[in-house]
């Protein structure tokens, strides 16, 4: 498919996903309409007609927006909005079985898919994107160098780019699938934010992971493990839409978040979330942003969006949330969220944790 082909279609398929949200809002709007008028939802009163009206024509261009053809994504600028899209309303776009929905991939460091059979008992490294993000968050040229080394003594480096807004536990249950596919020699997981807890997950299974012998390290870079608190002050504002008739059936566009955004709000991966496994090393990595003449501000705000105790697993008196008998944890001062995936600092830890795993 030509360029200006491909764009069309992404085109036409975000304004189909933009018209079946404004279908949504429309109802929003006629549900509080009743509400003000005081009328039944449901009565076919005349001045609902519009509401009606506008809604069918938004769902037929949502229609003609999901029967362009998916394509890859191309270039930097598309993959950031389809991988935000995802992260957004993700959970939908699979149910719907929306061209736009990212499934389940392992890329190489040149954006080439990797096949699992390539992959299949072999020494892997995964690198694990977090919400709203994809594999290409990781190219920078800080951590190339560190992949190249990895790359020279034997390993396959890949990276995983999935559906950020699906339930961390249905993704962390795929990914154990296809973990159990490779049945690979040496395993090691590095994941930031909510990629930690997606690999939190895929140990979660209810059944042993076969994979889980092979499991050498795992980092966990900036990962809300006790949850993240914007989520927990989106969902509590969203609440407050309940207070007045009028405005409680606002409380649907707030619902819209994907299922993997409000599974952020306590860090929930699944059963069996203490418990890490035994054999591997873990490194937990907390960022601390610098905010002079408040002390105790920049532990509550840790990187901006993951405060330090729940990046390092631990409840406010300090007690450990997760238990592992290689656990080591490490706090980063003066950097903020995105940093953790390539400053020097965080490549010192994972170099660090990279010799322990070895020896």
């Amino acid at each position: 498919m030509s360029k200006s082909k491909a764009l069309l279609a992404q085109g036409a398929q975000v304004a189909g996903l933009l018209a079946e949200a404004g279908a949504g809002v429309t109802d929003v709007v006629a549900a509080v309409h009743c509400r003000v008028v005081d009328a039944p939802e449901t009565a076919p009163a005349a001045a609902l007609r519009p509401y009606r009206w506008v809604r069918w024509g938004l769902l037929l261009l949502a229609q003609w927006g999901r029967r362009w053809p998916q394509v890859a994504a191309a270039g930097s600028r598309w993959r950031a909005v389809h991988a935000a899209l995802n992260g957004v309303v993700g959970d939908h776009l699979q149910v719907s079985e929306h061209p736009l929905a990212q499934p389940m991939l392992w890329l190489d460091r040149q954006g080439r898919e990797w096949s699992l059979a390539e992959l299949k008992s072999q020494r892997v490294i995964l690198f694990v994107h977090g919400l709203c993000m994809s594999d290409r968050a990781w190219q920078q040229a800080t951590l190339r160098s560190w992949i190249e080394q990895r790359e020279a003594e034997g390993y396959r480096v890949a990276f995983l780019r999935y559906n950020s807004g699906r339930a961390i536990a249905d993704n962390g249950r795929q990914l154990s699938a296809q973990l159990s596919q490779l049945t690979p020699r040496r395993l090691v997981l590095v994941g930031h934010s909510m990629g930690g807890l997606l690999m939190r997950a895929a140990y979660a299974t209810t059944t042993a992971p076969a994979w889980l012998p092979a499991l050498r390290l795992a980092v966990y870079l900036g990962s809300p493990h006790r949850g993240a608190p914007l989520e927990r002050l989106g969902e509590q504002s969203n609440r407050l839409f309940a207070l007045t008739p009028w405005s409680a059936p606002l409380m649907r566009l707030g619902a819209v978040r994907s299922q993997g955004i409000q599974d952020l709000r306590h860090g929930c991966v699944g059963s069996n979330e203490h418990e890490l496994p035994e054999r591997a090393h873990h490194l937990l990595v907390a960022a601390q942003i610098r905010v002079a003449g408040r002390a105790w501000l920049p532990n509550w705000l840790g990187d901006g969006l993951v405060p330090v105790r729940s990046a390092l697993a631990q409840d406010l008196a300090g007690a450990a949330a997760l238990r592992a008998p290689h656990l080591q944890r490490r706090l980063l001062p003066g950097l903020h969220h995105m940093e953790l995936l390539h400053h020097p600092q965080m490549l010192a830890c994972l170099e660090e944790a990279w010799q322990t795993a070895q020896a």
